[in-house]
């Protein structure tokens, strides 16, 4: 394999890897703009998790940047909620947004507490969504007791 690409210590597939996510002249390193942020958050709601899906609307940027980025600060609002509030969990109990949700309402912390704007409108939204869907449940369940 050292024969065709000429680099010792590397398979191809780690060159193109490489050349994608760090060398490529095109990717635009360094922080993610508000505005990306807002995309990503976009894409989140549009696609799910499906981070290739959302780099297609962020060019520049690689998957691997977004994903990376969106653990970071979901992470780093954790930490900061954690310490502010003296809770001691670990930083795993956490692994996406709805986890996030759960947290804030198990423990009653109020959703101002977030400092991050996006973070704080997927919750909102994450939210409404279930107490639409609870009272959607709970309407079912009254509609059923009455026959």
């Amino acid at each position: 394999m050292n024969e065709v690409y000429s680099i010792k210590g590397r398979t191809g597939k780690q060159c193109r890897e490489r050349w994608h996510n760090h060398i490529n002249p095109h990717l635009i390193q360094g922080r993610v703009s508000f505005k990306e942020e807002a995309l990503i958050f976009e894409g989140l709601r549009q696609y799910g998790t499906k981070w290739a899906e959302i780099a297609r609307n962020l060019p520049g940027r690689t998957d691997n940047i977004i994903k990376n980025h969106f653990y970071s600060i979901l992470r780093k609002q954790f930490r900061r909620i954690k310490k502010r509030f003296k809770i001691d969990i670990p930083d795993s109990a956490i692994v996406n947004l709805k986890d996030l949700a759960e947290f804030l309402t198990k423990y009653n912390i109020p959703i101002s507490e977030v400092d991050n704007v996006n973070i704080k409108n997927e919750i909102n939204y994450i939210m409404d969504k279930s107490n639409v869907l609870l009272n959607l449940t709970l309407e079912e369940t009254d509609l059923k007791s009455k026959e």
